[in-house]
C-alpha cells in the first residue's frame, strides 16, 4: 500500500467552511459550542473518526432531549458516513507487460516481460451539515515492479546469449545501454482517473450490467464534456456542484510532485437560539488536507488536470525527457545495472514503486431548488487506472530533448475499480436542507 517512509514533509492546505454561529450557553453541565481537536484520520482509521463524529453527535442530541430541549437532527441519522469499496485492498498480483527491444540500427534484441503488483484502496466519506454536503474520495495504491524477463536474443547480464528460453534478470532499468537514448524498464504516461456523474440504472441492480448496458451511463464516462445530464443532480444542479480540492497536484522539472499524507477532519457542535426557532443544535465540520512533497520524483513528473462540469481529475506520470538525457548510460551489463545504480539515476519512483494516491473532495450546495423531501439520488464513482512500461528512444540533448514515441516500444493494462452511492434529501423542523447518504450500495471492483 501507498508509504510515506521516504517522504519529506512539507504543507499544502485547504479549510472548508464551518457551522453557523452558536451561541455559548451551558445545557445540562455542558458549555456549547463543542470544539474537540481536529482528529487525524490516514489510511487506517477513517472509518474510525466517522463513527467517533456520529457517536458524540448521538450522545449530545440525547442530552438534549433528557433536559427536554429541542434538537433539530433527530431523524437525519448519520452525517458522516464511510464506504469502502472492498473488505481490504484491492490486489492485482502479476500484471505482465510484454514489449521488444530495439538497438539504434533497430535490430531486434529481445523480448522484455515485466510483472507489477497493483494494489489499491478506495474510500468515500459523505461528510453533512445544513445546506452542505461534500464527498471525499480517497485512493491509496501503488505499482510495484516484482519481476523481469527476457527471451529470445542477447542476455544483458549473462553469457553466452541464450535464444531458447525466457531467463529471469535481477531488477533493473536502463539508459542508453543499446543505443542512442533508449530506456526501457520504465514507467511513463501513466494515468489515474476518477470521474463522478450520474447514475442511470437498467433495474438489473447490478453495475455489470448498468455500467457498460445503460447509454447514458456509457455516455457520462465517455464523453461527459459535452453532456450537461451528467452532472450528480443534472444540468440544473451544476451550479451547486464544486470540485474544491484535488491531490495530485501538477509539477514540473524543477519542482517536487506534491502528494497525499494526512486528512484532518474537526468539527464544532453548538446551541443555538432565536426567537422563532426556540433552542436547537447546530453542527458543522472542517476537513483540512495536508501534503508531503516527495524527494524522488524528479525524473517522473506529474500533471493534473480537473475534468469539465468539476466531476473529477485526471493525473498524468511521464518520464521528464530533459532530465532523463542529462543522464549518464547505465544498465549496460551486471556491473553497472541493479536496483542502487537505478534508483540512483531515475528514482525509485521513476521504474520499480510508483505510489499512486488520488484525493478529491467535492462540495455540493444543498437548498430548496435541488433538494426534494425523500428523493433518492444515485452516484457513480468511476476510477480507472491505466500503467504503461515499455523501452522508450529519446531524441536530442538538453531543453530539446523530447521522445520519439513512433520508435518507441510500450506495453499497456488498464485498471478499473467503480461503486455506487444513493443520497436522499431531508429538511428539518427549522427548514434546513440535508442531503446524507442512504445506506445501501453495490459494487464493481
Amino acid at each position: 500500500m501507498f508509504k510515506t517512509s521516504l517522504l519529506a514533509t512539507a504543507t499544502v492546505a485547504a479549510l472548508l467552511s464551518t457551522s453557523a454561529t452558536a451561541t455559548t450557553m451551558m445545557i445540562g453541565g455542558v458549555q456549547f459550542p463543542i470544539k474537540p481537536d481536529p482528529l487525524t484520520f490516514g489510511e487506517q482509521n477513517r472509518e474510525q473518526i466517522c463513527r467517533q463524529y456520529n457517536q458524540q453527535v448521538k450522545v449530545i442530541k440525547n442530552s438534549f432531549e433528557e433536559e427536554g430541549l429541542d434538537s433539530t437532527i433527530g431523524f437525519l441519522g448519520s452525517l458522516c458516513t464511510h464506504l469502502s469499496l472492498s473488505d481490504g485492498q484491492l490486489e492485482d498480483s502479476g500484471v505482465t507487460f510484454n514489449y521488444p527491444v530495439y538497438d539504434d540500427y533497430n535490430l531486434w534484441l529481445y523480448q522484455f516481460t515485466e510483472k507489477v503488483d497493483v494494489s489499491r484502496k478506495i474510500e468515500l466519506l459523505v461528510l453533512s451539515q445544513s445546506g452542505e454536503t461534500r464527498y471525499l474520495y480517497f485512493v491509496d495504491g501503488d505499482a510495484v515492479l516484482r519481476e523481469q524477463s527476457n527471451s529470445g536474443g542477447w542476455v544483458p547480464h549473462e553469457a553466452p546469449p541464450n535464444f531458447l528460453k525466457e531467463q529471469e534478470i535481477k531488477l533493473t532499468a536502463q539508459y542508453n545501454a543499446h543505443g542512442v537514448g533508449n530506456t526501457l524498464g520504465v514507467f511513463n504516461r501513466v494515468n489515474s482517473k476518477v470521474i463522478v456523474t450520474n447514475h442511470f440504472p437498467t433495474g438489473t441492480n447490478d453495475p455489470k450490467i448498468d455500467i457498460p448496458n445503460s447509454k447514458k451511463n456509457r455516455e457520462c464516462l465517455q464523453n461527459y464534456r459535452d453532456n450537461g445530464f451528467c452532472v450528480p443532480g443534472g444540468t440544473s444542479n451544476s451550479r451547486y456542484w464544486e470540485l474544491e480540492s484535488y491531490i495530485p497536484e501538477t509539477s514540473n522539472t524543477n519542482t517536487k510532485l506534491a502528494i497525499s499524507d494526512t486528512t484532518s477532519f474537526g468539527f464544532d457542535i453548538g446551541a443555538n437560539a432565536n426567537a422563532e426557532d426556540g433552542l436547537g443544535l447546530s453542527i458543522g465540520f472542517s476537513v483540512e488536507t495536508s501534503s508531503t512533497v516527495s524527494t524522488d520524483k524528479s525524473v517522473l513528473v506529474n500533471s493534473t488536470i480537473p475534468l469539465s462540469n468539476d466531476l473529477g481529475i485526471s493525473a498524468t506520470y511521464n518520464l521528464d525527457p530533459v532530465a532523463v538525457a542529462a543522464l549518464y548510460g547505465f544498465g549496460y551489463d551486471s556491473d553497472t545495472a541493479g536496483v542502487a545504480m537505478s534508483d540512483s539515476r531515475l528514482g525509485s519512483s521513476a521504474w520499480r514503486n510508483l505510489d499512486l494516491p488520488l484525493v478529491t473532495r467535492f462540495k455540493e450546495t444543498v437548498n430548496e431548488r435541488n433538494c426534494i423531501p425523500d428523493d433518492t439520488r444515485e452516484m457513480l464513482f468511476d476510477y480507472r487506472l491505466k500503467l504503461e512500461r515499455g523501452a522508450y528512444d529519446l531524441d536530442g540533448y538538453g531543453s530539446r530533448a523530447a521522445w520519439d514515441y513512433s520508435q518507441s516500444y510500450a506495453s499497456k493494462n488498464t485498471l478499473r475499480s467503480t461503486f455506487i452511492v444513493s443520497t436522499e434529501c431531508k429538511i428539518d423542523k427549522n427548514g434546513n436542507y440535508y442531503r446524507t447518504h442512504k445506506p445501501g450500495i453495490f459494487s464493481q471492483p
